[in-house]
């Protein structure tokens, strides 16, 4: 697998890994200069290569705060590039953690009456370990779940730019025919209007065409 580190005027968060392919490399560096194109904000990146010890706390905090009939979905049926097994090993997650969450809220509910729900894990102090539970069974299966293992994936978070905004990127790219890829719309929102906690777009690239060659040696001058 080639990987190539970032160091062009793409934005990454903080203590996101940035080793991804030549071709993540190129769709990265396209958003970007689509982006001063069209008078948006440079998007972030938030997620890039992501090996099972970063994947596995994604996931849980997926489980945690959208629960884990989201999360089997997710993997099972929204995210096409996956791994065949990606289903099954997000069911194994979930049925782990609701497991090890009601055991934590059958000892908590002793001393503390009402309805806790998946947060018992962070009452108790217990992230830690159903993380590590977590890590266990993803270490089973050397293939992976994720294009992020392979560095062919981005996540865009809702920092600099609204979801709107990263699908207009994404949309010109699609019509201008300047990559392949796929993506998937996790920008959602909470029961209040507001965009749920590690909200984003991911993208999974699977190519960069002629033309998307092309439009990087292309000069740009926005006209905002």
């Amino acid at each position: 697998m080639k990987l190539y580190n970032i160091l062009f005027e793409v934005k990454w968060a903080l203590n996101t890994d940035s080793n991804v392919t030549v071709d993540a490399k190129a769709f990265a560096e396209i958003m970007d200069k689509l982006s001063v194109r069209e008078c948006q904000k440079e998007p972030v990146i938030t997620s890039g290569l992501r090996l099972n010890d970063r994947q596995v706390k994604a996931m849980f905090d997926i489980w945690r705060n959208r629960g884990p009939e989201y999360l089997i979905k997710l993997y099972a049926t929204d995210c096409k590039s996956c791994s065949n097994q990606a289903g099954n090993i997000a069911k194994e997650l979930a049925e782990k953690w609701n497991s090890m969450s009601k055991e934590g809220v059958s000892r908590l509910t002793r001393f503390l009456p009402g309805k806790i729900g998946n947060n018992a894990s962070k009452l108790l102090g217990r992230d830690e370990d159903l993380i590590k539970a977590g890590l266990d069974i993803l270490n089973k299966y050397p293939e992976g779940i994720s294009s992020h293992k392979e560095g062919k994936a981005l996540d865009y978070g809702l920092i600099s730019n609204n979801p709107e905004q990263i699908r207009k990127l994404l949309d010109i790219i699609r019509s201008e025919e300047l990559a392949e890829f796929e993506e998937i719309d996790e920008s959602n929102i909470d029961k209040s209007g507001s965009h749920i906690s590690g909200s984003h777009i991911h993208v999974t690239i699977h190519g960069i065409t002629d033309k998307g060659l092309d439009f990087l040696k292309t000069k740009i001058e926005p006209d905002c």
